[in-house]
């Protein structure tokens, strides 16, 4: 049988914006046990995030949700993780130059962390 068929997904959604800027991975973790530990396995995160919005911390809470995975040995079978990528907004251009579009090519960019 395909686990996917058979996963529940909390009503619940845990989106971890601020880990990495506003929130230390101590802090990450923390949040993150209490949410599993609450029922919660639906995280979303994005690879413009935290918030705000710096080069210097671009992509940790993506990186902290990872690592957080790895550490408590959650099975990736039981969780949920969406992550969206950065389109247009002339802002951010630490992120592929800023992109223009948000075609396939710059998911495809995204996806494989370019």
């Amino acid at each position: 049988m395909n686990s996917a068929a058979v996963l529940n997904v909390s009503k619940l959604c845990l989106g971890p914006m601020t880990f990495g800027e506003q929130n230390s991975y101590e802090d990450a973790r923390a949040q993150l046990n209490l949410a599993c530990e609450s029922g919660i396995n639906f995280f979303d995160v994005a690879e413009m995030y935290p918030v705000p919005q710096r080069a210097e911390s671009q992509g940790k809470s993506e990186i902290y949700l990872g690592r957080w995975l790895n550490e408590a040995q959650v099975s990736r079978e039981r969780v949920v993780v969406a992550t969206k990528a950065t389109g247009p907004s002339g802002q951010m251009t630490w992120i592929r130059g800023g992109p223009t579009s948000l075609d396939a090519k710059n998911i495809e960019q995204a996806i494989d962390g370019r």
